[in-house]
């Protein structure tokens, strides 16, 4: 069949789904030491939930007390639970967390790669790059974490201070301004 474009507010990403997955499996193995096995997927390192409770313990030291090494399925989906729930507490965006179920069927493994990549940004880590490919700058700034834990909805945003690039720094500054001005706008609407 032929395919018609048509315009859309919506924005499309179009990531390639191998790069972000050898990106995620990267800083994994940079955060845990655990490296993904060549001869399994990624659904399939992650499904018993034993590495992603070695990155919710390596991001919050300690939240994740007892890990499950047992072949029962009800065991391994409770470890990937308890990630579930730090990544929460780290304060992930809820839409952004995968099922548990997602894990579990080794389908699609897309869900969890959009969390892994949340829970990166909210950290303010940012993955190794994948064997083999060359080391390039962040494309995000890393910021470190401010004292208050988090803004409120609606109160004033988490004050965080960049850290290493001064020219991200400026364009984090002009940016919040830039915001800050939108939202002036806004509520005088």
């Amino acid at each position: 069949g032929t395919h018609t474009k048509t315009s859309s507010s919506k924005i499309i990403i179009n990531m390639d789904a191998s790069s972000s997955e050898a990106a995620a499996c990267a800083w994994i193995a940079e955060a845990t030491g655990c490296a993904k096995p060549t001869d399994v997927t990624t659904a399939r390192w992650l499904s018993d939930g034993v590495v992603l409770c070695a990155l919710g313990n390596a991001l919050k030291p300690g939240s994740i007390p007892r890990v499950s090494k047992s072949k029962l399925k009800y065991q391994q989906m409770e470890n990937v639970s308890n990630f579930l729930r730090v990544v929460r507490e780290l304060g992930v965006p809820e839409h952004t967390v995968f099922e548990t179920i997602d894990l579990a069927d080794d389908k699609d493994v897309g869900p969890v790669l959009r969390c892994l990549a949340a829970l990166r940004r909210q950290t303010g880590t940012t993955p190794a790059a994948p064997p083999g490919t060359p080391a390039a700058a962040p494309t995000t700034p890393v910021v470190a974490k401010s004292s208050s834990s988090s803004s409120s909805p609606g109160g004033p945003p988490a004050k965080t201070q960049a850290v290493g690039d001064p020219a991200a720094a400026k364009k984090i500054a002009e940016l919040s301004a830039r915001l800050r001005a939108v939202e002036a706008d806004k509520a005088a609407l």
